[in-house]
This record gives C-alpha cells, structure tokens and sequence, in this order.
C-alpha cells in the first residue's frame, strides 16, 4: 500500500478495486449436507467409463481418454494420422457423457457452435472455448456438481451464479461511498478506471464504463 501511495502521490489521489475472475462453487458435501443435490464428480471414473463405452463402439479405434475438469480429450493414433472418423468418436463421446448422472450438456467441438443452445448452458462454453487447448468434448455438469481431478476441495467455470457472480468494490478518489446494486460486468473495470483517468478505453475493452458511483456522476479528474 506504501508503493501504491507513493506512485499515486499521496493516499487522496489513490484508487483501489477489488474484483475477481471467477467465482467458486461451495465444497459439495457441505451442500449435501444442506439439502441441496449435490455431488462430488470424479474425473478419473468418468474417463474410464468413456473409454470403455467407445472401445465397443469403436473397436477397431484405439482412444485414450483424459479428462481436464470440464474437458475431455480423445487421443489416438487413428485420430490422430485420420484414418477413423474423429467427428464420428467426438460425437459419440458427447452422446454418451450427456446421459452420465450430474451432466447437463455436452457437446463435441465440431458441433460447439451449431448445436442449439441447451437452457442456455452452451453459450458460455463456446465464449471460453480456445481451440488447440480445449477439449475435444466440453461437457457442462448439472448445478451443484462440481467435477474435480481430486476429491478434496472444490472447482469452479460452470455457468451458474455461484461461479459467475463477483464482487466489485472501487474506493478512493472520486468514488462516492455507498452500495450500488446494479449489475457490472468484470469487463467493465478497465474502461472504468479508464474512465476515471480520463483516458480512452483500452483497445481490446469489451466492457462499458461505469459511472453512477463517480463523484458528482463524472469522473474526478486529475490532481492539481
């Protein structure tokens, strides 16, 4: 905080934000323990279930499954070099994670973008998917399930509100105290901090500035 108020010259020029990229799910047994239908999803069980599901749909394909908390990689020479359908295993794969206990939707990365949107739980998954990294089917649980290579702890990177809601908190010059309960996205920081320098948005800002919290609803403007 020193350095901080250093750099800014003096306390009474200083902002401070406190956000988060994510959420967290709560540890699933003490949601059980609440009442709530909550589970523990082990990826380990669910890869080896995969793997043996494909091997007798595909028996002259050999697949290797993995599994990285929400995504499932197929890996295979066959895959790999072309010679078997990849489409086709991807989309088995998908099939039959979506009938798994504790799956809401699944989809294989050939369809990410032109299966229709389950109840709103494949668009946030499309918006996160990075190809080349991604998993070859991205399988979304059902609220209160929380996959995790360990059985210890909890997870998070589902669509619903326990892992999507943050807080935001600004304080300091040209912020009027007080709760605000509108809804801010965590895009919206950066262009309101922009905002609060004076300064145009940065270039790759997908957020909008905020502003009913500034001081005398505008920005504060630099120190004399």
């Amino acid at each position: 905080m020193t350095a901080a108020e250093k750099a800014a010259g003096g306390r009474a020029n200083l902002v401070i934000v406190l956000t988060a990229d994510h959420g967290g799910a709560a540890v699933p047994e003490h949601w059980a323990s609440e009442g709530l239908p909550a589970r523990r999803m082990n990826t380990k069980e669910l890869s080896q279930g995969l793997a043996q599901a494909l091997k007798a749909r595909f028996p002259q394909v050999e697949v290797t499954v993995t599994q990285e908390e929400s995504d499932v990689y197929l890996l295979g020479k066959a895959l790999e070099d072309g010679k078997a359908d990849g489409a086709a295993v991807r989309r088995a794969a998908a099939e039959w994670l979506s009938k798994q206990p504790g799956i809401a939707a699944a989809v294989a990365r050939d369809d990410l973008y032109t299966a229709p949107d389950v109840a709103g739980l494949i668009a946030p998954v499309r918006r996160g998917y990075y190809a080349g990294r991604s998993g070859d089917v991205l399988i979304v649980p059902q609220a209160f399930q929380v996959i995790s290579n360990v059985l210890v702890g909890t997870n998070h990177g589902t669509p619903y509100n326990y892992d999507q809601q943050v807080p935001v908190v600004f304080a300091g010059k040209g912020v009027k105290p007080g709760t605000y309960l509108q809804e801010i996205n965590a895009t919206d920081v950066a262009p309101t901090l922009a905002a609060m320098l004076e300064l145009g948005a940065p270039a790759s800002a997908e957020g909008h500035p905020r502003t009913e919290f500034f001081t005398n609803g505008r920005p504060a403007g630099p120190s004399n």
